[in-house]
């Protein structure tokens, strides 16, 4: 378990002295652990009562983690029964369990499980059932196991996960000396030979979670699931690269950035999180530097952090969700689903209908925008002569979070911008910036997928328009969106009242003209009668 003190010693003294001790790893090498303290220390002048207690805290802290460790010997077997609801732990920590957890599926379905780590307390909001809960890690994310599947962890160490005559998953680990399954207080599960030596570990095969003391290495990725209820792996995933943690969308080609941590200018080796804090290692341990996931005095125990499934990073400090923390852009490049857009703060789709392209509001957030029919596929695009022709609609004012971490080709004019993406059969949808400095006039940027769009630019100084790729049938245009009470929105409105007011002042003039040549012609007619009755 890991252990988080903050200990404030207030002793008034006319001098105050500010120190912060981080004992950062205590390892234990007898059972391959890691412990990780943060003590803060926020005391005066004399120190002494903090010195004399750090001892005693430590002592606490060895002996109350040391017997809190449940072996499970190979040779040992579990099956799902469907009548149990919820599947019993199969081993339990102070703070996780490993299991099997139910899917979130609906009543009418047959019930399906995941081989997981979660943290017991931890309800799933996105799902309906009350005892369907979060898993930092699954075996068989992208293939759950329904009733009578089986766990075996067989006399050669091998871990096994079968349905039926099939193997769902493996731990890959037969006849490499494994005598024994643990699941440590830090939530990470391990196989390990005599002398509590790792064989495997599931910290080395994280999913959409990292969570306490958890060594996220170089190249090793955390990806998203596809939804709220679907664990398979999703569009999105960070990698630790030698100076970022880096966000990707998948995309046909070079996945799209959407999210840097610059982690400085060191080559880091690993990520860590302790506590509240995300720490960067170099390949000798040495600390490189820190991200602070959040402000708080304190960090509640059993913190870990998210991958959502719409690429939003978030860090959870206790079992309830409004505890989380949105860390990173504070716009989430799949929030509304692919071909989806921010508007005011909600979500709407790019939508089709005989004449012209709108946005339809989703009315649903579980259920965000998919790909239009009008727009095509890699294939058809790509299908060398057979291909189908295609066409461009102009929308104004879009903007799109990676392009801020792409290389736009310079100073293209926008029609050009358009042709270069016509001609690239991998471009869905080509954006052209208009920048206000000299250094550089305009930048085109061709993406081969399209997740959530903003309507307005997300950086100051260009202006941006969004040339999307539809199959050729007619000439659209989307016209830009005028967000109520912006300055857009009162010019639109100041032009829209003074065509009113011209329209009106012009019918006026034309009325009160005819009304006078009535009348004219009334008074003529008028003399002429009066001068032929004279004359009779």
């Amino acid at each position: 378990m890991v252990f988080l003190f903050h200990i404030v010693l207030l002793v008034h003294e006319r001098d105050m002295v500010f120190v912060v001790l981080l004992v950062q790893s205590v390892r234990f090498q007898a059972i391959q652990r890691t412990l990780s303290l943060q003590v803060l220390f926020f005391f005066f002048y004399s120190g002494s009562l903090a010195m004399v207690l750090l001892p005693l805290i430590l002592f606490v802290l060895f002996r109350s983690s040391a017997s809190q460790v449940v072996e499970v010997p190979v040779n040992t077997k579990w099956t799902i029964d469907p009548s149990i609801d919820p599947q019993p732990a199969i081993i339990q920590a102070p703070d996780y369990s490993f299991g099997f957890t139910k899917t979130c599926a609906p009543p009418s379905l047959p019930p399906s499980f995941y081989l997981s780590i979660w943290k017991p307390d931890f309800k799933d909001v996105n799902c309906s059932c009350s005892t369907t809960v979060t898993s930092l890690w699954q075996a068989n994310r992208d293939f759950p196991v329904s009733a009578n599947a089986t766990l075996a962890f067989g006399g050669d160490g091998n871990l096994v996960l079968s349905q039926g005559s099939l193997q769902v998953w493996s731990s890959n680990t037969s006849g490499q000396g494994v005598v024994a399954m643990v699941l440590y207080v830090t939530g990470n599960l391990v196989l390990h030979r005599e002398k509590f030596e790792i064989v495997w570990q599931s910290f080395d095969h994280p999913t959409d979670s990292l969570v306490v003391n958890q060594i996220l290495k170089l190249g090793t990725r955390i990806v998203s699931s596809v939804s709220p209820t679907n664990k398979s792996p999703g569009s999105f995933y960070l990698e630790l690269q030698p100076h970022a943690l880096v966000g990707f969308a998948q995309a046909p080609g070079t996945p799209q950035t959407y999210m840097i941590w610059d982690l400085g200018s060191h080559e880091v080796a690993s990520l860590v999180l302790e506590g509240c804090t995300l720490f960067a290692y170099s390949k000798l341990d040495a600390p490189l530097g820190f991200k602070s996931l959040s402000s708080a005095p304190f960090c509640f125990p059993g913190s870990f952090l998210k991958l959502q499934h719409d690429g939003e990073v978030r860090f959870w400090q206790s079992f309830r969700r409004r505890d989380s923390i949105v860390v990173g852009s504070r716009m989430s490049i799949g929030e509304c689903g692919k071909y989806g857009v921010i508007l005011q703060k909600t979500c709407a789709c790019l939508d089709f209908d005989p004449s012209t392209l709108k946005l339809k509001p989703v009315t649903n957030g579980k259920n965000p925008c998919s790909v239009p029919e009008e727009v095509s596929s890699m294939e058809d695009r790509c299908n060398g002569s057979a291909a189908v022709p295609h066409q461009f609609v102009e929308a104004r004012g879009y903007d799109y979070l990676p392009l801020h971490f792409m290389q736009g080709t310079s100073n293209l004019s926008a029609t050009d911008c358009q042709k270069s993406c016509l001609s690239d059969c991998t471009c869905v949808a080509a954006f052209f910036h208009q920048f206000a400095t000299q250094e550089q006039a305009s930048a085109c940027y061709r993406v081969s997928a399209l997740y959530t769009v903003a309507i307005e630019p997300l950086r100051h100084g260009y202006a941006s328009v969004m040339f999307l790729k539809i199959k050729s049938s007619r000439t659209l245009t989307l016209p830009p969106v005028i967000q109520r009470g912006s300055s857009s929105s009162r010019k639109a409105l100041r032009v829209v009242a003074n065509t009113a007011i011209g329209a009106f002042s012009a019918i006026t003039a034309a009325s009160l003209l005819i009304a006078l040549l009535i009348a004219r012609w009334r008074r003529r007619m008028a003399r002429i009668s009066a001068v032929e009755d004279l004359e009779t």
